[in-house]
């Protein structure tokens, strides 16, 4: 259960980078939702190409354009920051995880690393999941696939997709490599 929502997001420690009039549903009640520890739910996922081709008269039914679309189409976002976002993922209880909105700090990177060091994927046509077109699937030396593939990211992990010969071969090989 929930309702439609706008209010106005801040990035930095003041008042100096808001963006206002953002769209959300404010969840109230949900089963489904009731083992998530948090503040709050912002969806980070993509805005599908078919939002765009469907009136919206009734948020509860239609949905609100994805939170990142909404700050990619912001002109007082782009302003200050990149139409980007990035994380930082570590399993070591001792360094928390970072989300970067509009950029990215190199000093969540491999030590040493330099902007030329970064690699980027433009999103697939896939516009349900934040997704990327690769060509191949390699760890170390050992390639497991030459052909196209579709790869559907997810920074929680709640969500990742491979093709199933491919993701048995890289396990094989995540064994041998790593001893995991």
């Amino acid at each position: 259960m929930g309702h439609p929502s706008t209010d106005r997001a801040c990035f930095g420690n003041d008042d100096q980078h808001c963006i206002g009039d953002l769209s959300f549903i404010t969840v109230v009640k949900s089963a489904d939702l009731a083992s998530l520890r948090g503040s709050g739910l912002i969806g980070l996922g993509p805005t599908p190409e078919m939002y765009f081709d469907t009136p919206r008269k009734d948020p509860l039914q239609s949905g609100t354009e994805g939170f990142v679309a909404q700050l990619a189409q912001s002109a007082d976002y782009r302003k200050d920051f990149e139409p980007m976002f990035s994380f930082y993922l570590t399993n070591d209880e001792k360094s928390k995880g970072k989300m970067i909105f509009g950029g990215y700090d190199l000093k969540w990177a491999k030590p040493n690393s330099e902007k030329k060091d970064i690699f980027w994927m433009k999103q697939s046509g896939n516009t349900s999941y934040w997704a990327v077109n690769g060509d191949k699937v390699q760890l170390g030396a050992e390639t497991f696939s030459q052909k196209p593939q579709q790869l559907i990211l997810d920074n929680g992990m709640s969500f990742a997709m491979a093709p199933e010969k491919t993701f048995a071969d890289m396990v094989v090989a995540i064994q041998k490599q790593t001893g995991i």
